[in-house]
């Protein structure tokens, strides 16, 4: 079902305390397609009364070029196929690693790269880089993300192991532990890998062997919570928890283009510029 799960669990609830209802008949609309993408097109369609959740504009909003994008690419990469949360939060101990909504957002920031850009703003900067080219930005995402699974020890060992019970590889410790396992990390991730897929792009959305060597060199580095290549750039409490803002954000891609000798922007030095100034007062 894709409309009324919550009728249907009345139902089933009403049914227990009351059996007189299940001989009762209960009015359905069927709508039979053959294409489940064109069940949820036409879904998000009849919605426009009320504003779906984000993470279901996502699902549902196959004309629209980035929310396919991030669909596809939470589909086809390795390491997200069955571990994107389509709705809703990724709890303490599941084993999904991401949501839809920080798929979403890495997309954009890999196709943008645009620190200064909000929402809608970068929204339209991303359709606009896109085009009719989606396709091609599929298979340019899906291969920046299928290498840097190889060359990266953790996701690697996520993405091999099944998801059966019992089978998967320890997610949740993998997400207290290690910064990529995060959304924070994700957006640090990814606004490098736009650095690399600036780097003399290849017109069929293959990497080329200097994009591939650079993936696997972000791929290398300690990507724990608590690695030196973080400290003063990230904010990590005393728990392990990662912040998410802007800023730090922007300084710990800053310093990891740097480390890669990747170009950085003018926002980016001059945020990295100024938080080198502050360290020594902080270590004080």
């Amino acid at each position: 079902m894709t409309d009324g799960q919550h009728r249907l669990e009345a139902l089933r609830q009403a049914i227990t305390q009351k059996p007189e209802p299940e001989h009762d008949s209960v009015g359905v609309t069927i709508i039979e397609e053959a294409d489940i993408d064109k069940g949820h097109q036409d879904f998000f369609d009849a919605a426009q009364v009320k504003l779906l959740a984000k993470a279901l504009l996502v699902e549902y909003d196959g004309r629209e070029p980035v929310n396919w994008l991030a669909k596809e690419v939470g589909n086809s990469a390795h390491v997200f196929k069955g571990r994107v949360e389509r709705l809703g939060s990724v709890g303490k101990n599941s084993l999904k690693l991401f949501t839809t909504n920080q798929v979403k957002q890495g997309v954009l920031q890999l196709v943008v790269g645009d620190w200064s850009l909000y929402g809608d703003a970068m929204q339209r900067q991303a359709e606009q880089a896109v085009g009719p080219a989606t396709g091609l930005w599929k298979e340019r995402l899906v291969n920046f993300f299928n290498e840097f699974t190889q060359g990266n020890d953790q996701w690697r060992e996520v993405a091999e192991r099944p998801l059966e019970h019992g089978l998967s590889t320890a997610t949740p410790g993998m997400r207290e532990k290690y910064l990529h396992f995060t959304g924070a990390g994700l957006l640090v991730l990814r606004g490098v890998g736009h650095g690399i897929l600036e780097v003399n792009a290849s017109p069929d959305g293959s990497l080329t062997t200097e994009q591939k060597d650079l993936v696997r060199q972000l791929a290398s580095p300690d990507w724990s919570r608590r690695a030196s290549l973080w400290q003063g750039y990230l904010s990590i409490g005393p728990q392990g928890n990662v912040t998410t803002q802007k800023n730090h954000i922007i300084l710990a891609v800053a310093k990891a283009k740097k480390a890669l000798g990747l170009s950085i922007t003018a926002k980016e030095a001059d945020a990295l510029q100024r938080a080198e100034e502050e360290q020594p007062a902080v270590s004080r």
